[in-house]
């Protein structure tokens, strides 16, 4: 009987951290606020695009849950260059929301070349250690607090890619743009 109700109680469990995942990734917008100024938000904050030159940042509003497992997903629509990722908003905001993803820039992410970039480790960044990406691509990103890492899957063929992060600051969802580029944040997360 114990083992019965051990059982219901992961599947409830299990239903309930789907139920948040899903929250998350229909909530989630790119801001209006915390963004580059050459960067423009439409579609009720759903979609972004650029035609600057230069990397600008947009994060999104909503904050990575400090428990449990988040999951978001990123649909490339046009693209130069582009970057996906997390990061701090307080660093990314005192860079002006440009240039913000390299060693103490305070963000975790991958280009579409494959390489990583990240905040803190320097083994990790500016190398090719990720998956290329392009257009209509979809990037998931998984992002666990608790256990401090964010993971990269293209949905297309389930290469993914892991990273350790920081997690001593509130991290929000962020990309970065560079010349022609949209992208659009998916309100739901595939399998």
């Amino acid at each position: 009987m114990c083992q019965e109700q051990n059982e219901k109680n992961e599947e409830m469990l299990k239903q309930l951290q789907q139920s948040l995942v899903q929250q998350f990734s229909q909530s989630l917008t790119f801001s209006t606020i915390y963004k580059n100024s050459n960067c423009s938000v439409t579609q009720n904050g759903k979609l972004i695009e650029t035609s600057q030159y230069g990397w600008q940042c947009c994060m999104c509003d909503q904050m990575i849950p400090k428990n449990g497992l988040i999951q978001f997903a990123i649909k490339i629509i046009e693209l130069s260059s582009i970057m996906i990722g997390i990061g701090f908003r307080d660093i990314v905001q005192s860079r002006n929301y440009g240039y913000c993803y390299d060693i103490g820039q305070g963000t975790y992410n991958i280009y579409n070349n494959g390489e990583c970039y990240n905040h803190d480790q320097q083994d990790k960044n500016n190398k090719q250690i990720a998956f290329p990406f392009s257009t209509n691509d979809i990037i998931i990103v998984e992002v666990d607090i608790q256990k401090k890492y964010v993971k990269w899957t293209k949905q297309s063929t389930n290469q993914s890619f892991t990273l350790n992060i920081d997690t001593s600051k509130d991290l929000y969802p962020c990309v970065h743009l560079h010349s022609r580029c949209k992208v659009e944040i998916l309100n739901q997360v595939f399998k």
